[in-house]
């Protein structure tokens, strides 16, 4: 078998171990992180995004590791887990690209137009990651019947 054959077990494993670590590491230090909120009193909140002031722009990057509680983490941590998993199955890079782009196209919405407080949590990222994954369910499929409508048309004509 080729070193990277997709269906060798090996491969499977080494991927699954990638994966399981990738969005352990990221849940861990959101735990970590909501922990470490609790024994502060909850000052790290402050570092939430907070609509349309210059301070709360830090929040774009520092809110989706922050959350409100441990009722809300844990509101999080399934889809981010899941929703993660299936951005990641493809590619690791393609993960870590569409989680920039979720989490700052969200926190930038979220600064833009936000009712005025503190906002935290993860749940912008895990809703980019639920739209790119329908959309690329989308165009994909669409890919696929252009290119069969293409075959089954040149077949014809043959």
């Amino acid at each position: 078998m080729h070193r990277n054959d997709p269906n060798d077990p090996n491969t499977i494993a080494r991927e699954f171990k990638t994966h399981a670590g990738i969005l352990g590491g990221l849940i861990g230090l959101m735990w970590l992180l909501e922990i470490l909120d609790v024994g502060l009193g909850g000052r790290l909140n402050l570092y939430g995004i907070i609509p349309r002031t210059q301070i709360g722009l830090r929040g774009i990057v520092f809110a989706p590791f922050l959350h409100s509680g441990f009722p809300h983490l844990i509101s999080n941590t399934i889809p981010f887990i899941t929703l993660g998993w299936f951005v990641m199955l493809r590619e690791v890079r393609e993960f870590f690209n569409v989680s920039a782009i979720a989490l700052l196209a969200s926190g930038v919405g979220v600064w833009l137009f936000g009712a005025p407080g503190v906002h935290l949590g993860a749940s912008g990222v895990v809703f980019g990651y639920f739209g790119f994954l329908l959309s690329r369910a989308y165009f994909e499929r669409s890919a696929l019947r252009s290119r069969f409508r293409r075959r089954l048309v040149c077949s014809m004509e043959a």
